[in-house]
């Protein structure tokens, strides 16, 4: 009998000691993973959810603080993303993707200065990964204050760093149109369509700079391909009205 609680005995040591406890960081990391798809899945409240999870588990992780921000200012929560971004930059001084984030938050405010401080501060890192990404908001900060030229060399700089930056074509493309080069523009506007081929905006702007290059049937290509890609939002809706002028 006692061979048998013996055993017994063993066995329970053995299945206790063969599943440990998951450590807090690896649980924190496992949330965060499943909160980052969520978040480029689109589903902010999944994001928020699990990325929430994720600070409990582990709250000195500047990572899950960035991505929280990031589903904060989805949700148009820009004091708790301010706050994550700080903390993220407090516990990370050189966190490029935070100053980038960081500068957003400001831009989707209107604060332009605060905007191109935050951008410049992710351009001052020199192992900043994606470059082209801040400078291509920098280019964006530029345009929205009418600074062409500061705009158009922010956008090549991205362009430098990253030759298939669709966004900086846009970009690019919609400074050379409020300079008048609408041709320019054109040309850009091409590029962006041939290295994002799935956003509307690229062929709303192709079909409208088409138009005022006299350029109709390319300008209906466009527009309907803007429509396809959106057929219910805002540059669907707004390629429709275009092409009913054409009419």
């Amino acid at each position: 009998m006692r061979y048998v609680y013996c055993l017994i005995a063993l066995s329970f040591i053995l299945s206790c000691t063969s599943n440990p406890p998951i450590p807090k960081r690896q649980h924190a990391n496992e949330h965060f993973l499943l909160g980052d798809a969520y978040l480029k899945e689109g589903n902010i409240l999944g994001a928020l959810r699990e990325l929430s999870l994720a600070k409990e588990a582990d709250q000195d992780n500047p990572d899950i603080h960035h991505e929280l921000g990031l589903v904060y200012m989805a949700l148009d929560d820009y004091i708790k993303a301010k706050k994550e971004f700080e903390r993220a930059i407090s516990l990370r001084p050189n966190y490029s993707e935070a100053y980038n984030s960081f500068g957003l938050l400001y831009f989707r405010q209107g604060r332009w200065k605060k905007a191109e401080e935050y951008f410049k501060k992710a351009l001052s890192n020199v192992l900043y990964a994606t470059p082209e990404d801040a400078y291509t908001n920098l280019g964006f900060c530029y345009l929205v204050q009418k600074k062409y030229k500061k705009a158009l060399a922010a956008f090549k700089s991205a362009i430098q760093n990253k030759r298939e930056c669709a966004p900086a074509y846009l970009g690019m493309g919609q400074t050379l149109e409020a300079l008048g080069q609408d041709l320019e523009a054109l040309n850009m506007y091409n590029l962006a369509a041939q290295y994002a081929p799935e956003n509307p905006e690229v062929y709303y702007r192709l079909g409208n700079v088409c138009i005022k290059l006299g350029k109709r049937d390319d300008a209906i290509e466009a527009l309907k391909k803007a429509i396809a890609l959106d057929p219910i939002g805002g540059w669907g809706r707004m390629a429709k009205s275009l092409l009913k002028d054409l009419d």
